[in-house]
């Protein structure tokens, strides 16, 4: 019985140990299972983490790069710009110009743009589309309005668009007493040293060949070559624009001088439209009211004390102007104010020479006495003023300007013409394309 006993005992004691050992076991398996668990979310969680991770800075690494394009695009704008301030028929930049990181040293370069720029009809404005590429390939495209400045011609004592030439004992002086009689060049200027005076600034996009310093020498107050000049407007477009403000009403240009009171005087009132040439001479005299387009289609010549008197608005020749032999020729300024606000409105005498972008298409060569004569602007062709003339007003070529013999010019520098030009670039409208 005791050794039954015995191991009866040790039996049921082998069994608790066993249940024991087997809750243990059990226990230290679930712990294992969570652990794997844990770890592998832990791992889940990480991978996940890391992934978007990396995706965030691909993200971001692909939105710095698409900016930098789009930094690139906008280069080509701002390229766009400049560019028209200098040449108002640019049309933009067909090979690629290069973006660099340092551009003093131009060592680092990170991408590159091309332009394109298409002018407007009425060439007051132009549309430009910029393309900016990285060296990763990344491009991004923008799109640009530009707008230029309406200015009306005035602005400068003489202004033209090519060479301007003084010589002789010309005098050039502001009608303020300031040294304002600027005289502008497209090309090269020259200003002799044997007697001529300017009263102001001489600039040129090419080279001033003038007075030399230090100033005022003959009057000049500064020289400028190098010096961007502002586009002119185009001809054409101007011309068919003063042919309409015109009329339709065509006046046959001898019909001006058939019977008026036997002194063969004409009064012609703008707007109109005259036919033809017309031929003054031997004392012939027209007159002008109003303040309207009066549009030539022919030439105008002038001699023998003839008058073209009161000019109030704008008188358009097609052809060619020319006058001498005492011919005199006057405009009357309104009290009106300019768009600008600022500048009085001038009478404007604008001469096309038929297209031609050669030859003379106005010649000065009697006197105009001293009254107002208003703004000359010879759209086409060269411009000659001779000595003998005692002009008030200011002169625009879209030639060459040559002043020489005893040639006197007063300066009215607060009075503008209806005729504007494309003045000052700048970015009106700014968008990106896809």
């Amino acid at each position: 019985m005791k050794i039954t006993e015995a191991i009866g005992a040790t039996n049921a004691s082998d069994t608790q140990n066993r249940t024991r050992c087997r809750g243990s076991l059990t226990n230290r398996g679930f712990a294992t299972v969570a652990a794997l668990v844990i770890g592998v979310t832990l791992i889940g969680v990480v991978l996940v983490t890391t992934e978007l991770a990396i995706t965030q800075t691909r993200l971001s690494k692909r939105g710095e790069s698409k900016a930098t394009a789009l930094f690139t695009a906008d280069a080509g704008l701002d390229d766009a710009v400049r560019q028209l301030e200098y040449d108002h028929y640019w049309t933009g930049q067909s090979s690629s110009q290069t973006m660099y990181s340092d551009p003093s040293g131009k060592t680092t370069s990170f991408g590159n743009f091309t332009s394109t720029a298409t002018l407007s009809a009425d060439k007051f404005t132009a549309t430009v589309h910029s393309v900016g590429t990285l060296s990763t390939g990344t491009t991004s495209k923008t799109v640009g309005v530009i707008g230029f400045k309406p200015v009306g011609f005035g602005d400068y004592a003489i202004r033209a668009k090519g060479d301007v030439s003084i010589s002789g004992s010309a005098t050039i002086t502001s009608v303020s007493g300031v040294s304002d009689a600027n005289i502008a060049s497209g090309g090269t200027l020259t200003m002799g040293n044997n007697g001529s005076w300017v009263s102001g600034g001489l600039y040129a996009s090419g080279t001033v060949y003038g007075p030399p310093a230090p100033y005022p020498n003959q009057g000049v107050v500064g020289s400028y070559s190098n010096y961007p000049q502002p586009p002119f407007p185009d001809p054409a477009t101007i011309q068919s624009t003063l042919q309409t403000q015109a009329g339709t009403t065509v006046t046959s240009a001898n019909s001006a001088f058939s019977g008026k009171n036997g002194t063969k005087g004409a009064i012609i009132t703008a707007p109109a439209y005259i036919s033809g040439d017309l031929k003054m001479n031997s004392g012939d005299k027209v007159t002008f009211n109003g303040t309207g387009t009066v549009y030539i289609s022919g030439n105008v010549s002038m001699s023998g004390g003839t008058i073209l008197n009161n000019l109030n608005g704008v008188l358009a020749v097609s052809g060619t102007f020319g006058m001498n032999g005492g011919a005199y020729y006057s405009a009357t300024p309104t009290a009106s104010l300019a768009p600008d606000g600022t500048h009085t409105i001038a009478p404007t005498l604008a001469v096309f020479n038929a297209g031609i972008t050669t030859g003379t298409a106005l010649s000065l060569n009697g006197t105009t006495g001293t009254d107002e004569s208003g703004i000359v602007y010879t759209a086409n062709g060269d411009l000659k003023l001779n000595g003998g003339n005692n002009y008030r007003g200011s002169f625009v070529s879209g030639g060459n300007v040559n002043v020489n013999g005893n040639f006197t010019q007063i300066y009215p520098d607060n009075e503008r013409s209806t005729i504007y030009y494309p003045g000052t670039p700048s970015l009106t409208f700014w968008g990106e394309e896809q």
